[in-house]
C-alpha cells in the first residue's frame, strides 16, 4: 500500500551510501515520517512528531548520523536525531516566520538557515553539539521567499533569498571560512523572481560556477549563472505558477532540474555542454506538490513527489533501459 502524505507536505531526502534513499515527509496522520530504501524494499517509520508544512531539511551519510530539521507546531525548529535505532526530538528555542523554509549545509560546521519571526534571514551554527544563533547581515526576506544555499569552490557558503525591499534575488556570501558571521548581502541585478518563488541551486564541481533557478514574473524558470564577477540571467521554460523546483548536478556539472508544467505534469530540464533538453515525464503531481531529488552515484535521478491522491511516488532513471520508472512508495 502506498504511503499517503498530508496535503501540502514537504519532502526532503538524502542518499545513504550514494544510493540508499532516506525520504522524509508528513504523513496523512500529521506525523513526520521516514521512508527508507532497504535491500528488501521500502520501510516506513513514524517519527512520532507533528510538524507544520514548512519545507524541512536533512543531513547525514549513514543511518547512525542522520539529522532532520522541521518546523514544529509551536513554530520552532525541531531537531530529530537517531539514537539506538529510535528517533529523538529536540525543540530549539528560536521562532520562525509562518512561511519560513529550513535549509542546511555542511561547511566547517553544520549550518541551518531560516527566516525568523522578525522576517530576517538567520543562521544557526551547530558545532561540537552546541548551537550558535544569529541573524545574518540585514536581510529581510519577502513574504513566501524560498531559501537555497551552496558552497563555492573555496568552501564559502552562498545563501540566496528574495529581498523584501527591492524584490530581487540576493546572495548572502561568506567572506571568511573561519568566521560564519562574516557575510555580505548583495543584490543580483537583472533578477525578478515571482512572489513566493521556489529557489534551488548547486555549484558545478571543479569550476566554482554556481547555478540558481527561480520562477520569474512571466511564469518562466530562469537560470542565474554566476562565475567570478559575471552573473548571467537566462529565461528557460514556462512552469506552473508556484511550481516547486528541485535540482542536482549530474556528474557534478550538468543541470537536472525538475518542475511542474501548467497541467501539473513533471518535467525534467536537462543541461548538456551547450544546450537544454526538456523531457515531459509520464507522471502527474498534485498541484502544489513538493519535489526533492538526488543523483545515484551523482548521476541517476531519484525524484520524489506527491501524486493527485497525495501518494508518495518515486521517479527513477534506469541507465540500463534508458527510461524513467514511476513507483508509488
Amino acid at each position: 500500500m502506498a504511503t499517503i502524505a498530508r496535503a501540502g507536505s514537504p519532502l526532503t531526502c538524502l542518499a545513504v551510501g550514494q544510493s540508499g534513499t532516506r525520504l522524509y515527509l508528513i504523513a496523512s496522520n500529521s506525523s513526520v515520517s521516514e521512508l527508507a530504501r532497504t535491500a528488501t524494499g521500502w520501510r516506513p517509520a513514524s517519527l512520532s512528531l507533528s510538524a507544520l508544512n514548512n519545507p524541512m531539511t536533512c543531513y547525514g551519510s549513514d543511518d547512525s548520523d542522520i539529522l532532520l530539521y522541521c518546523v514544529g507546531t509551536r513554530a520552532k525548529i525541531v531537531q530529530l536525531f537517531k539514537y539506538d535505532s529510535n528517533w529523538h526530538p529536540f525543540t530549539l528555542q528560536w521562532h520562525v516566520a509562518a512561511d519560513s523554509p529550513v535549509i542546511s549545509i555542511f561547511a566547517n560546521g553544520f549550518r541551518l538557515y531560516y527566516v525568523g519571526a522578525d522576517r530576517q534571514v538567520h543562521r544557526l551554527l551547530t558545532l561540537a553539539g552546541t548551537f550558535s544563533e544569529a541573524p545574518v547581515p540585514p536581510a529581510e526576506a519577502a513574504p513566501g521567499s524560498g531559501l537555497t544555499c551552496t558552497i563555492d569552490s573555496r568552501g564559502l557558503v552562498r545563501v540566496f533569498y528574495v529581498d523584501a525591499t527591492d524584490h530581487t534575488l540576493h546572495v548572502l556570501a561568506e567572506t571568511d571560512p573561519a568566521d560564519p558571521d562574516a557575510m555580505t548581502n548583495d543584490a543580483i541585478k537583472g533578477t525578478s523572481p515571482a512572489p513566493g518563488s521556489a529557489l534551488t541551486c548547486f555549484t558545478r564541481e571543479g569550476t566554482g560556477s554556481i547555478r540558481v533557478y527561480y520562477l520569474d514574473h512571466h511564469g518562466r524558470i530562469s537560470e542565474m549563472a554566476w562565475s567570478g564577477d559575471e552573473q548571467i540571467v537566462s529565461p528557460l521554460v514556462t512552469a506552473m505558477p508556484g511550481s516547486a523546483l528541485a535540482s542536482f548536478a549530474a556528474g557534478g556539472l550538468h543541470t537536472r532540474l525538475y518542475y511542474l508544467d501548467n497541467q501539473a505534469r513533471i518535467n525534467e530540464l536537462a543541461g548538456t555542454d551547450d544546450d537544454w533538453v526538456n523531457h515531459r515525464l509520464a507522471a502527474t503531481a498534485a498541484r502544489g506538490s513538493a519535489l526533492t531529488c538526488y543523483g545515484v552515484d551523482g548521476w541517476w535521478t531519484r525524484l520524489y513527489y506527491l501524486d493527485p491522491r497525495h501518494r508518495v511516488n518515486e521517479l527513477a532513471w534506469h541507465p540500463t533501459t534508458g527510461n524513467f520508472v514511476n513507483t508509488p512508495l
